[in-house]
């Protein structure tokens, strides 16, 4: 799901970068979207990203996320300036001051992590995208990739 975020809505230069190394293996991503107040609505998001001098501060937390504990880099979604702004990506690295992971294992022996970011500071290269251009619709498509994605992984239907 982070290659495909990337490609629809990466800059060329983040492109260039992340999806050579995701391709290679040598750099993993995980989708941090949903949030515990939320359920399951994909619309949900009161993760915020603040503007500062040097690019954004994130604050906000996480639910469960498969593959988060071990990833290089989280792709999280958070609201631009408050709780109303337009819904961004950004790419946080995972040893991030301010990221803090709760591990935990899933089903199929699988195991992931409830993320919390408090003040990450990242520079301007982390959104993906624009800070004007709301990505909620992109979420949408790549929920339901990764939907019908883990239900062929578990054995679900094809």
């Amino acid at each position: 799901m982070g290659t495909h975020a990337l490609s629809t809505i990466g800059t060329s230069g983040q492109c260039s970068t992340l999806l050579a190394e995701a391709a290679a293996g040598q750099h993993l991503l995980a989708l941090c979207h949903y949030e515990q107040d939320g359920g399951y609505a994909r619309d949900y998001v009161e993760t915020i990203a603040k503007a500062d001098a040097d690019g954004f501060v994130l604050s906000g937390r996480k639910a469960f996320t498969l593959h988060a504990h071990a990833a290089d880099s989280l792709l999280v979604s958070a609201r631009i300036g408050s709780n109303t702004g337009p819904t961004a990506l950004f790419i946080v690295p995972r040893d991030s001051a301010g990221v803090s992971l709760v591990v935990a294992p899933a089903l199929a022996m699988r195991k992931g992590a409830a993320v919390t970011l408090n003040d990450v500071h990242l520079g301007l290269e982390a959104l993906l995208g624009d800070a004007q251009t709301d990505v909620t619709s992109v979420l949408e498509q790549l929920l339901d990739c990764g939907v019908c994605g883990s239900s062929q992984s578990d054995g679900g239907s094809y």
